[in-house]
């Protein structure tokens, strides 16, 4: 008797044809999770970037930096990002481009620490009640005293 040679896949191609298809369901899972929860792994990205700016706060404290209220506002954006159900991607993707770079090094200035709490600010205005307002006398009152001395 010879031996004839079987028809059809050696159990080699068989188990690389299968394995290349559970990688390609797998991969096709993963895009559809991306696109539908797009706005969440946004959120959740801006608020990592923050929160990782006041870990490098917070472990570096900075000259001219109020830490309590850098950590109020990153603390407070959270939050919000965390509640807001309707976020414009398009501004949270200036936001995360804004930021990425400053906390890239690991390190933060005080002229990052002012960009990253404009930054906040740009994206949710009423954070801004958390800063302290700074004094800003009128040129007004000063020339009607002038013009009263007269």
């Amino acid at each position: 008797m010879e031996n004839e040679k079987k028809g059809g896949m050696s159990k080699g191609c068989l188990v690389g044809l299968i394995i290349a298809g559970v990688l390609l369901v797998i991969v096709i899972v993963g895009i559809v999770l991306v696109v539908a929860y797009k706005d969440d792994l946004g959120k959740m990205g801006a608020v990592t970037v923050v929160n990782q700016a006041k870990q490098i706060v917070a472990d570096n404290p900075i000259e001219g930096v109020d830490t309590a209220q850098f950590n109020a506002v990153a603390d407070a954006f959270a939050e919000k990002m965390t509640e807001d159900s309707t976020v414009n991607l398009e501004s949270l993707g200036l936001f995360m481009q804004k930021l990425q770079p400053l906390v890239a090094d690991g390190e933060v200035s005080a002229s990052d620490a002012e960009k990253i709490k404009e930054a906040v600010v740009d994206i949710y205005p009423d954070i801004a009640d958390l800063l302290p307002t700074q004094e800003v006398e009128e040129p007004a009152a000063e020339v009607e005293e002038a013009v009263t001395e007269e």
